[in-house]
Formats: structure tokens, C-alpha cells, sequence
């Protein structure tokens, strides 16, 4: 019998409906009706998402890019973040309360992703202490209270290492770990490090087949490549298909 998605879960199950009772705090802590700072990095996503909602170009929020000062904001952020929270903004305007129920069921999902990634290596009362404290440590219940992209990108990212399995190579593991990888930098264009590591995994692989003098052509070698592409495919289809914009942000980034 194959291995799928859910059977690599580790057991016993039970566990995860006890992390789901210990999440719910979350959704009492930093729970706010208006936002509680100001800057670009708000504005920009939640214009953006606004624009999605409405059915606009996401990148008309009618903010000048200053090109003599680009230390300061992009022409646009990626519209990874404000596609999620898109149906939030169209449905009940520029609610932050709800955003930031958004955000706590996001560092709901990322407990049990943190859990499942620490069962691998410790045990089962190891992993739920470890799982909490990382969820419950000041910087993810901080991070809560802001329109940011970085809970979604985390979650995309152990979402990624969770799929992402040197011993299970389905072809739904593959096509979902690439999506992940994809949607990732399209989230926090900064992911793009996971398409480097597995460039950097294959190409090790590639080497230690020649030295070992193995058959390269094997499908361990290629889910790396498979992976890397299926990204960048997920990437550009919703960058320069779905949200094109006349002039990108690369430059700032880089």
C-alpha cells in the first residue's frame, strides 16, 4: 500500500485534536478591532487586497514608487498575501478584528505543522512542548496583531519540509511540495530559497551518482528538478498571468 499525505502523519492522532483544544487561547490573544501600527507594508496589502476583491488590477493602490529613495517600499508587494485575505476584505471591508482571526487560526495551523515536524525526531510529549512554546513565544503571538505576509509564508514554507519527503516520491506528494514552494514566493518572494536548496540537492545527488557510478536516471534525482520547475511554474502563472503588473518590484528586492 502506498504511503499518502495523511498516512504519513505521525500517530497517535489523538494528538492533534488535544493541539486543536490548546490552540484556541489563540484566538483571544492580540485580537484587535483597529490595527495597531501604521506603515507601507499595511497599506500596500490591504489596498491590494481590496483591489482583488473588487475585481481591479491588485497593484492600482495609487502609491508613487520614488526611485531616488527605494530603500523605502516597492512598487507593490507579491499578491500571495493579499490574495488570501482578499475574501475577508470583500466580505467585511477593512476589518482588522477579522484579519487578525485570520491570523490566529494561520498560528493554529502552523502548531500542528510544528508538531508533525518534531515528531519525526522526538517523542510524542517532546514534540507538543516544543510545538507550543514555539507557537505561544512572543515573536508568533506578536506577529498576530499585523497585516503581514509572514505567518502565511511560514505556513506555505513548513508546509513545504512536511511534503517534501526523501522517502516518499507520489506524485501527489510532488505536485503539492512544488504548489507550496510556488505559492511561497509568491507570498515573501524571499522563499525563493527553497527552489535553491533543491537545485543545490540535485545537483549533490548528480555528483554522488557519477562517483558511485549509479544510473542517474532515477526518479530521486529528478524530484528535485521536478519540484524547483513546478514552482517556478505555480510562481509565474500567478505573477504574469493572473496579477501582471507594468513594472515589477525585482529591483527593490534585489
Amino acid at each position: 500500500m502506498k504511503p499518502t499525505i495523511f498516512s504519513s502523519l505521525p500517530r497517535p492522532l489523538w494528538v492533534y485534536a488535544l493541539l486543536l483544544l490548546l490552540g484556541v487561547p489563540l484566538f483571544f490573544f492580540q485580537i484587535f478591532e483597529k490595527h495597531s501600527g501604521g506603515g507601507d507594508d499595511y497599506a500596500l496589502y490591504l489596498t491590494e487586497a481590496r483591489n482583488i476583491a473588487q475585481g481591479i488590477p491588485f497593484y492600482k493602490t495609487h502609491y508613487i514608487f520614488n526611485e531616488s529613495n527605494i530603500s523605502y517600499s516597492p512598487p507593490q508587494y507579491p499578491p500571495g498575501y493579499p490574495l488570501l485575505i482578499a475574501p475577508i476584505i470583500g466580505k467585511l471591508g477593512l476589518n482588522i478584528q477579522a484579519i487578525c482571526y485570520f491570523n490566529s487560526a494561520l498560528c493554529l495551523l502552523l502548531l500542528l505543522c510544528f508538531y508533525t515536524y518534531f515528531r519525526r525526531f522526538t517523542g510524542t510529549i517532546y514534540a507538543v512542548f516544543l510545538s507550543l512554546l514555539i507557537t505561544y513565544g512572543g515573536e508568533m503571538i506578536y506577529m498576530k496583531q499585523f497585516a503581514l505576509a509572514d505567518l502565511p509564508a511560514l505556513l506555505c514554507c513548513m508546509g513545504y519540509i512536511l511534503v517534501r519527503r526523501n522517502d516518499i516520491f507520489s506524485i501527489p506528494h510532488i505536485l503539492l511540495a512544488a504548489f507550496l514552494a510556488g505559492y511561497a514566493i509568491l507570498i515573501r518572494t524571499q522563499s525563493v530559497l527553497i527552489v535553491g536548496a533543491e537545485i543545490v540537492y540535485w545537483v549533490g545527488q548528480v555528483i554522488y551518482a557519477l562517483i558511485q557510478r549509479l544510473n542517474i536516471v532515477n526518479k530521486v534525482l529528478h524530484v528535485p528538478v521536478i519540484i524547483s520547475v513546478g514552482a517556478f511554474t505555480v510562481y509565474l502563472f500567478f505573477s504574469k498571468l493572473i496579477f501582471p503588473v507594468p513594472h515589477t518590484a525585482d529591483g527593490f528586492y534585489i
